[in-house]
Formats: structure tokens, sequence, C-alpha cells
């Protein structure tokens, strides 16, 4: 089971929602208020909406869910990494 740690970059997320449609287990969006509009935030398993989380036991389908939120956020906002090795995943 992998651990990833997930970020969401809240200076480039410009509130697409795509990663809310491709992994709606994952992402939430919230109004930043000020007139930023909204913003993604990562969900975790006890049900906290966060910038940055590390992400446990999760399955090879949430990986590549996870993955595809990233690669398909326009701005790019979404940062991955393997919270084993470091490894930064995407982008």
């Amino acid at each position: 089971m992998a651990r990833l740690k997930v970020k969401v970059d809240q200076k480039l997320c410009t509130g697409e929602a795509l990663c809310t449609g491709i992994a709606p287990a994952f992402f939430e969006l919230y109004d930043a208020g000020g007139g930023e509009g909204h913003k993604a935030l990562v969900k975790t398993r006890d049900g906290k909406t966060v910038p940055e989380a590390v992400l446990a036991q999760l399955s090879d389908d949430d990986y590549d869910t996870l993955l595809e939120a990233a690669e398909r956020c326009p701005p790019e906002a979404i940062y991955i990494w393997d919270e084993d090795t470091g490894e930064q995943l995407f982008p």
C-alpha cells in the first residue's frame, strides 16, 4: 500500500475543479474568500480538508487516481511525493 504526500499550492490553484471531478474522495473545493474564488484542498481519511497531507494505505487505483488528478490540473497546482522514498512524482 502506497503512502503519498499530496499538496495543493494555494497560490497556483485556480479552482477549475478537475481534481474534485476525478478524485472526489481526495479533493474538495472551498471558498477562499477575498475575491480569490474557489480553491482545492486535500481531503484526509478522517474528513479534514488541508492544503497538504500524507495519505496512507492507498490502493493502486487510489494512487493512479491521484496522479491523474495532478496531471490534469491546468495550472499544475497539485504536487505529489512518494512519502517513503521522498521521490517527487508530479510535477
